[in-house]
Parts: C-alpha cells; sequence; structure tokens
C-alpha cells in the first residue's frame, strides 16, 4: 500500500483515524501499532516477523542496558545490540553485494562459485534499524529510561515510520512516550498532513 494510493488515502487513513479518535486512551497505542503492523505486512509481510523479532531484540538490549550494574556490563550489552543490528542490516543490505563480488574472485582463480538466492531487501530496514540503535544508545548514555514493549514496537513500526520527518531523533520520540504514553490526537493528524 502506497501513501498516495486510493486504498491509503480514502480507506485506510480515514479509518485508522477514526478508529482512533473513538478508541480509548489505552487502546490508541495498540490500534496504532496494529494498523502499522498491517500497513508493512501490505508492502512486505514475509519480512514482517523481522522487523518484531528486531524490535523485540533491541527492547531486551535496552533493558539489559539500563538494569546493568557496572559501565562494563552496559557497554557489553550496547556493543552486543549494535552488533546485532548491523549484521541484520548488513546481511540484507550487502550479501548479495560480497557474494558477487567473492564469485568474480572465485572465478579468477577457477574456484567454485558461492551459491547464494538473491536476497530481497525489507522495506524500511536502514529506518527501522538506526531508530532501534539511538534507542539502544540513548539508554546506554542515560538520556532516556528504557520504555514499554508497546511504545517501543511503534516507535519504529508506525505506519512503516510515516513520522519518520517529524520523529528522526530517537531521544524525541522516546520522550513523548515516557511523558504521555500515547500519540496525542494533533500529532497523529500533523504527521499525516505532512505527507500531502
Amino acid at each position: 500500500m502506497v501513501f498516495s494510493s486510493i486504498t491509503f488515502l480514502f480507506f485506510f487513513l480515514p479509518s485508522v483515524l477514526v478508529l482512533y479518535l473513538v478508541a480509548g486512551v489505552r487502546a490508541r497505542n495498540i490500534l496504532l501499532l496494529v494498523a502499522s503492523l498491517f500497513f508493512y505486512a501490505w508492502g512486505e509481510g514475509v519480512y514482517l516477523m523481522l522487523m518484531l523479532v528486531s524490535v523485540a531484540v533491541n527492547y531486551l538490549a535496552g533493558r539489559l542496558i539500563g538494569a546493568a550494574g557496572s559501565r562494563f556490563q552496559r557497554k557489553f550489552w550496547l556493543i552486543l545490540g549494535v552488533t546485532l543490528n548491523l549484521l541484520l542490516l548488513g546481511y540484507f543490505k550487502y550479501a548479495n553485494f560480497v557474494t558477487d563480488n567473492l564469485n568474480v574472485l572465485f572465478a579468477m582463480v577457477n574456484m567454485r562459485p558461492v551459491d547464494l538466492a538473491p536476497i530481497r531487501l525489507p522495506i524500511g530496514i536502514s529506518f527501522f534499524t538506526f531508530q532501534a540503535l539511538s534507542y539502544i544508545i540513548d539508554v546506554f548514555r542515560k538520556e532516556v529510561r528504557t520504555i514499554l514493549f508497546i511504545s517501543l514496537c511503534i516507535f519504529p513500526c508506525f505506519l512503516n515510520s510515516l513520522l519518520a520527518r517529524l520523529f528522526a531523533i530517537g531521544i524525541l520520540m522516546i520522550r513523548l512516550y515516557r511523558e504521555k504514553q500515547e500519540l496525542q490526537t494533533w500529532q497523529v493528524v500533523l504527521s499525516v498532513l505532512s505527507l500531502v
């Protein structure tokens, strides 16, 4: 589903906005998460679980960093979290490139090529990976405290990062969730209007 499509503009978006406006305060984050995951699954359903696992890993990393007693432990969990994020991103962005170049080198020395099926790049993987990195780095720096799992899910997933223009800096988004634990109606409307 594309932001400029009839389906998004006249069916999905109005439905989500109406449901958001009539939903109770506690249900709004859940509604936004479900709508965001549905939106992502519409365009790239095969990688929906990848996004959720990435969020879960970063949630756990944030919790472990926040609960660590010493700077060494905090740094260990940070390095592990950053490494896992970069390995995930590197695999999807560069595995084909590395394989193709290795095969060229192998051909020069008459070695058998590496057989790797083409890997499709998940929609928004760079964005949600760097959003996750900004969260665990901010937790490490003690600029933010750990947040609720559902809030962290919304952080990179919200309509596949519809709020990218408004909330590109991780600390701003985390503070919003720490203080309110929900997006205000005006923020949702403003974020949608920013796309038009």
